[in-house]
């Protein structure tokens, strides 16, 4: 039976830096998402902290990043970086 309300789908933002968070935060992508999905935003207390108007009227979760792993991840993301900085034509890195 239609009850004629609508549920919307649910999806889960995973913010980890203030780089994705400026992508997410700064531009007009969460409210376009808004538009068809229900948010959760699940981020670093760092985020948090600085974009805490933005997530607080939304349903969201903290998370803590474990040192090792966050040291890894950046060291693959600069040699990535590195390597492939000639290859892009639309962003310079």
């Amino acid at each position: 039976m239609y009850s004629g309300s609508r549920v919307s789908p649910k999806i889960i933002l995973v913010i980890s830096n203030l780089f994705h968070a400026r992508s997410v935060f700064e531009t007009s992508v969460i409210e376009s998402l808004e538009e068809n999905f229900d948010i959760i935003i699940v981020c670093t207390k760092e985020v948090f902290e600085i974009y805490n108007e933005s997530i607080h009227k939304r349903d969201h979760y903290l998370f803590k990043i474990n040192a090792e792993a966050e040291i890894f991840s950046n060291r693959v993301m600069n040699a990535g970086a590195f390597r492939f900085k000639s290859k892009s034509t639309s962003f310079e890195y």
